[in-house]
């Protein structure tokens, strides 16, 4: 299971010329339900994903080729302060604090080729996404986001070792647009700047747009050993981009800039049926500010803003992960188990008062399966069962102080409320488990087969101002192999 797992990763991270399982196609049609009180503050009091999909990978002498579609709809219920897909891609966000309910469409394509001349391979990969996220309460905001990369490669493969190499160019862009159809109560909106520090102001179409736009640059490198019984591979991955987030017209304001940097590295060593995982990840994000006034221009008559000064740091956000698996699998079952360790820490500067937040958790789990075979021609059935325990280790909400003196109150500069709710989740020990079944049938002719998955999740809040809440979910897919 894990060399098939990471096969579909080397596909997927821009390495497709390091590629050596088989030929395959496959349609498959997914559907996830969840819901339940133990929620963050951005996620949906009930959630219904689904999506329509279909992946190919085809060799002829002369070329590997790979393509995949993916049509996703999802739907949620209660949705709050959500004014981006991804409210952790940026620290500045224009959103609403109105519960209603959400949809998003997805289209998600990619393809990619690779070359091979003797034991050397060179590829590209390219994909594209685009997505239509809207609420569809007062106030309405419709987000429209286009995700882009293009990813050459290399790639050596020997009889032993075997090394690969991927650098891109990625780009997306969102726009968000709000609107209010019922004018009979006044609405706000909410300008973030991160740790909930905001402004608000009453609803008025001149306000009612942003636009964001990141491009940057990523790099995959792996490495191989691999001798009988003993395989050795490393993945390192590196990301880098930068985006600025303008008002959506002609008068230059401008809401600030993202910075982005991040690292991590897979270590997969395996010795017949041991294998061991080691993994860690660094990231760290940096919001800039300018300072801006608006005056009247004297040639247009109209107002814009003008820039005095260049760009200041104002906020500040450092993830560092690190983890572990080991598994012991044989034909018929296996056990795994592993720790993850997550510690985060970000801060706010409006000077001369910093605000921070310190989070750290540990997670050990523990997993298993068994195959129950019907036969050859009856199909198998694998039962897959996990459990995990989530404990915090540091949690400090909101520490402020001003620079060079006393510690003060934030309240008027911050949301509390969802400050509070949403470290409240984010801080709170808790035990998950899950149970799969995985059915799978195979079909008169050669190659082709149905696969049935049905899927349990379930985790409850076991400690702090959250105990007692829970959230439970299902998924059910089916999936056509020819």
């Amino acid at each position: 299971m894990i060399d098939g797992i990471l096969s579909i990763l080397v596909v997927l991270n821009g390495l497709f010329p390091m590629y050596r399982g088989q030929e395959y196609a496959f349609v498959r049609a997914e559907s996830t339900v969840e819901g339940g009180s133990y929620r963050n503050i951005y996620d949906p009091a009930l959630s219904v994903k689904s999506s329509l999909g279909a992946e190919a990978v085809k060799f002829t002498k002369s070329l590997m080729l790979r393509g995949y579609f993916n049509y996703g709809y999802d739907y949620g219920t209660e949705s709050r302060w959500k004014g981006w897909t991804d409210p952790y891609e940026t620290p500045f966000m224009l959103c609403d604090s109105i519960p209603g309910n959400i949809s998003q469409e997805t289209y998600d394509m990619g393809a990619a080729i690779a070359i091979p001349a003797g034991k050397w391979r060179f590829g590209v990969d390219a994909r594209y996404r685009a997505t239509i996220f809207a609420k569809h309460k007062d106030l309405r905001n419709k987000n429209t986001r286009m995700d882009v990369s293009v990813a050459p490669s290399v790639a050596w493969c020997g009889d032993k070792f075997r090394a690969g190499l991927s650098a891109g160019y990625l780009r997306n862009t969102e726009q968000v647009e709000y609107m209010q159809v019922d004018a009979s109560t006044e609405k706000y909106l909410f300008r973030l700047y991160g740790l909930w520090l905001y402004s608000s102001s009453g609803f008025a179409s001149a306000e009612n747009r942003r636009y964001k736009e990141n491009s940057g640059a990523f790099s995959d490198f792996r490495l191989e050993y691999e001798d009988g019984p003993l395989l050795l591979r490393n993945d390192f991955h590196v990301r880098y981009s930068y985006g600025s987030q303008t008002e959506t017209g002609y008068n230059n304001l401008h809401y600030g800039d993202t910075e982005y940097l991040g690292y991590s590295d897979v270590l997969l060593m395996r010795y017949g049926a041991h294998r061991l995982t080691a993994r860690w990840n660094m990231n760290q994000t940096l919001g800039l500010r300018s300072v801006q006034r608006q005056e009247l221009d004297p040639d247009s008559k109209i107002r814009r803003w003008y820039t005095y000064g260049g760009l200041s740091e104002t906020y500040y956000r450092q993830i560092m992960a690190a983890g572990g698996d080991y598994s012991f699998k044989k034909e018929k079952w296996s056990v795994s188990a592993g720790m993850d360790w997550t510690s985060e820490a970000q801060y706010y500067r409006e000077y001369p008062i910093l605000f921070s937040q310190r989070l750290s958790v540990l997670e050990p789990h523990l997993g298993g399966s068994v195959r129950l075979d019907a036969g050859k021609k009856a199909g198998w059935l694998v039962l897959e069962a996990s459990a995990g325990y989530r404990q915090p280790l540091i949690a400090v909400c909101d520490d402020i102080k001003v620079l060079g003196g006393m510690a003060s109150e934030g309240g008027e500069w911050q949301l509390m409320q969802p400050l509070e709710e949403e470290f409240n989740y984010r801080s709170a020990a808790s035990v998950g488990v899950g149970l799969n079944a995985n059915l799978t049938l195979p079909l008169p002719k050669k190659g082709r087969s149905l696969e049935f998955r049905l899927g349990v999740q379930h985790r409850s809040a076991v400690a702090t101002a959250v105990i007692g809440r829970f959230r439970t979910g299902g998924t059910l897919s089916v999936k056509y192999n020819f």
